[in-house]
């Protein structure tokens, strides 16, 4: 029993498979046939059944009024034979001249003897296969009728009614009426072939245009599969579809925009990635020369220890520089990543900023800078991290800042916002307006395109823009030459959502 119903849910799901392995355009084009179909039949079975009822009424009030024809006679003459034989052979009757339709007519007494009846009626119609008998002067409809198909073909309708012939204590005598519907069976049969003939040619009909539609209005989709298989590294702005999408429909219209907004974004990441490679490899050739040179120089001759020692200590200094690049390079990717989390605590922002201020001091005093902190504020964030921040900051400007310059670090609190701001501000010789666009990205060296400086790789801003990311914050640079630098970090007060992550990212932030 169990192996059977495996099989059929085995089979049900490969039929729905089946069906899912269908195109949209098939699907379309099913469901607009079906519902046609569905449509077409509601509408036939409608106008079928209003056919049938209107037949039934209409032979209905034909018998009907026979049979009140007949009473009417048998209450005034009672059982004339005259009458009576004008009313069921002539008048009305079956063999009545230009006739539409044919009716028998039968009068028995009570005791069910044949007064008089239409010829040949006993051998078409017995008086056994009529309905029940209903009081003719009663209102009644169609369902007190019978249709009776007889041994020769035909089909009729028939009906019986008890009468009074002559005053009312006169006996009773049963009326039976029966008209050949032969005719009309035939036209509700020939209705019925038409109606399914149509049907038929309609669906097909139906399926062959909403096949068309569903493929013609997908026609776009098939335009964006091709524009997307046209898309290499070299040409993805190239492979756009303005020139089409503006006389789709408003979804697809939506879909191409949309595509044309992501190639636009992958052309600058992939621009980007390509410079980064391109200044990656630029920064690691040069220390890589510099030992190899060292080495081959050391090598050319028998040298002294001292010789040797100093070899050695200018090699560390380059491996050193390469391994705060590497690390640096390490923390961005990981910061980058939306999973790592960070370990935010509760900072008194003013005593963070003295403490990097105090780790910076001694450099300052040799080159005759002012460090000063003002304000005072608190905020949920990584105490690492915003140390790194801030003195990535404070390095960036003490490069740039002449002898007897000043740097500022302040903090304060936002009161349209609610965001903490930490300003770091310099006097120093600025950066040109056409760099400020690019002093976050890598490898960046404002004023200094192309050129060799051993203490630092340009990475120092974007490891910055990446912890203003990880806090939800932001980063903003304002400068102007000759005059000074100023730049705002916004962090918000309080700490920012942490999903659940398997690692913190101040576990990989270089030394």
């Amino acid at each position: 029993m169990s192996s059977k119903h495996d099989e059929s849910l085995a089979g049900t799901i490969r039929k729905r498979r089946g069906f899912a392995r269908l195109s949209i355009g098939t699907r379309l084009a099913i469901c607009y046939t079906l519902s046609a179909f569905g449509m077409l039949a509601a509408v036939t079975a409608f106008q079928y059944r209003i056919l049938i009822q209107g037949l039934e009424w209409d032979e209905f009030q034909i018998v009907l009024d026979k049979v009140k024809m007949f009473e009417s006679t048998l209450r005034m003459h009672g059982d004339n034979q005259a009458f009576l034989d004008h009313e069921v052979n002539l008048q009305g009757g079956a063999y009545w001249p230009g006739q539409h339709y044919v009716v028998y007519s039968r009068i028995l007494d009570e005791s069910g003897r044949v007064i008089i009846e239409t010829h040949d009626m006993e051998r078409l119609i017995p008086d056994t296969v009529f309905p029940p008998p209903v009081v003719a002067s009663l209102e009644s409809g169609p369902e007190l009728a019978r249709y009776r198909q007889v041994p020769d073909g035909h089909t009729y309708f028939l009906m019986s009614a008890w009468a009074q012939s002559g005053d009312a204590n006169a006996p009773r005598r049963l009326i039976q009426v029966a008209m050949d519907d032969t005719g009309e069976r035939a036209l509700i049969a020939g209705y019925r072939r038409d109606t399914l003939l149509a049907m038929f040619l309609g669906t097909l009909l139906f399926a062959v245009a909403g096949t068309f539609i569903a493929h013609r209005c997908l026609r776009p989709v098939h335009d964006l599969a091709r524009t997307a298989e046209r898309i290499t590294a070299n040409n993805v702005m190239k492979t756009n579809t303005d020139a089409k999408y503006s006389r789709w429909p408003r979804e697809l219209s939506a879909l191409a925009d949309s595509l044309n907004r992501m190639l636009f974004r992958i052309e600058r990441s992939y621009n980007r990635c390509a410079q980064c490679a391109e200044d990656l490899a630029h920064e690691i050739r040069n220390p890589i020369h510099c030992l190899m040179g060292e080495a081959e120089v050391a090598l050319t001759r028998d040298r002294t220890p001292e010789e040797y020692r100093q070899i050695l200590e200018s090699s560390l200094e380059e491996y050193a520089r390469l391994t705060r690049m590497v690390n640096e390079l390490l923390f961005i990717a990981r910061a980058d990543n939306p999973h790592n989390a960070i370990e935010c605590a509760q900072l008194d922002v003013r005593s963070e900023l003295e403490a990097v201020r105090e780790f910076h001091e001694v450099q300052a005093q040799e080159q005759a800078i002012t460090i000063t902190c003002h304000g005072q504020a608190s905020l949920d964030a990584d105490p690492l991290l915003f140390r790194r921040a801030i003195s990535n900051l404070l390095t960036n400007a003490m490069v740039h800042t002449p002898a007897g310059g000043k740097i500022s670090l302040a903090v304060r609190t936002a009161d349209h916002d609610d965001m903490i701001e930490v300003t770091v501000r310099d006097t120093g010789c600025g950066i040109e307006t056409d760099d400020l666009p690019r002093v976050f990205d890598r490898y960046c060296r404002a004023g200094q395109k192309n050129v060799h400086h051993r203490e630092g790789a340009g990475l120092g801003l974007a490891i910055v823009k990446s912890i203003m990311t990880l806090h939800g914050g932001s980063v903003a640079i304002e400068s102007t030459q000759d005059t000074g630098t100023t730049v705002v970090l916004r962090f918000p007060s309080s700490p920012r959502p942490v999903g659940e992550r398997s690692s913190s990212i101040s576990e990989f932030m270089p030394a």
